[in-house]
């Protein structure tokens, strides 16, 4: 037991984390990769969604460069929200979902 407290009080301080799994409905179909990004934010008012796109886009091609390296992933479209936590320090989460079409097969 405690070891899953020691695990609780790590989460706590995460700032980032990456996730990757395969939603494929096939082996032979390539799928459209989403990269979700989201930051704490004080209030839903004056969100700079350009900005906080710009950041994700930043931090999904490092990511891709770790996992995919030399691989162009083309950005597609996004989608953003900004949901309410129930925390008074961190009341808000701006979010975004970047989409990417799969590379091409070469």
């Amino acid at each position: 037991m405690s070891e899953m407290t020691d695990v609780r009080g790590l989460r706590d301080g995460w700032d980032e984390f990456y996730n990757d799994f395969d939603m494929c409905s096939s082996v032979d179909a390539p799928a459209v990769l989403t990269v979700s990004y989201g930051e704490y934010v004080f209030a839903r008012e004056g969100v700079d969604v350009d900005a906080l796109t710009a950041r994700a886009l930043q931090r999904a091609r490092s990511y891709f460069d770790l996992t995919e390296p030399g691989v162009d992933m083309t950005f597609v479209r996004r989608e953003w929200a900004c949901l309410e936590t129930g925390k008074a320090a961190r009341p808000f989460l701006a979010h975004v979902a970047l989409y990417f079409d799969p590379p091409s097969a070469a």
